[in-house]
């Protein structure tokens, strides 16, 4: 919870999804809300747990429920802005992010996405973007010698977003597979202003 946080206002909820081996609270202390952004973070920020995959990963289809689940559970204890509210993943939590944000885009503001792939979050990525309710925000940091989610795919990637009609952000920086808070930090800001229809 944010300082700033205000029973009697709505608020901007982010809900994050971690990668491979990580956990709920580990990625919350680093993704979701960075430890050098506390002080001026305006958002409610919640990690989610879970992943029936085998090492921690995010099973992609038989997850799908549980980030919808966990932003109703949590608009019940809180006044969750309803139309400000970003699903962002890293690596797998990428995968179920793009997922999830693109099949329920009405219900999102935008996603996030650090180190990960829309080619690998459907049998049938194309139809993601097809079958997207709107044109939902993206942003997405991808980093150059990343030995998971190769560079040139991503980038295929944001061609079709951009071709599709999607807002997309992208931005490519040194570093390889490992995810930093140093990303978040640049890339929660982006979703500041987006607000779902």
């Amino acid at each position: 919870m944010p300082a700033s946080y205000d029973r009697t206002k709505p608020m901007r909820l982010v809900v994050g999804l971690h990668g491979c081996g990580d956990s709920a609270k580990n990625f919350a202390t680093w993704g979701v809300n960075p430890y050098d952004g506390r002080a001026t973070q305006q958002h409610i920020g919640i990690s989610i747990d879970g992943a029936s995959g085998g090492s921690s990963c995010w099973n992609i289809g038989g997850d799908d429920d549980k980030v919808l689940a966990a932003v109703d559970d949590i608009s019940k204890c809180f006044w969750v802005h309803q139309k400000k509210v970003t699903v962002i993943g890293y690596s797998s939590g990428g995968q179920l992010a793009y997922r999830v944000g693109l099949k329920n885009a009405s219900r999102f503001a935008g996603i996030l996405i650090e180190n990960s792939g829309l080619y690998a979050a459907d049998s049938n990525p194309d139809s993601l973007l097809a079958n997207a309710s709107r044109k939902i925000p993206i942003a997405h940091r991808a980093h150059q010698n990343d030995s998971v989610f190769a560079l040139s795919r991503v980038q295929a990637d944001w061609n079709k977003i951009k071709a599709a009609g999607f807002p997309l952000t992208s931005d490519v920086v040194a570093g390889d597979h490992s995810g930093s808070s140093a990303d978040w930090l640049y890339l929660l800001p982006l979703s500041a202003d987006w607000k779902a229809p």
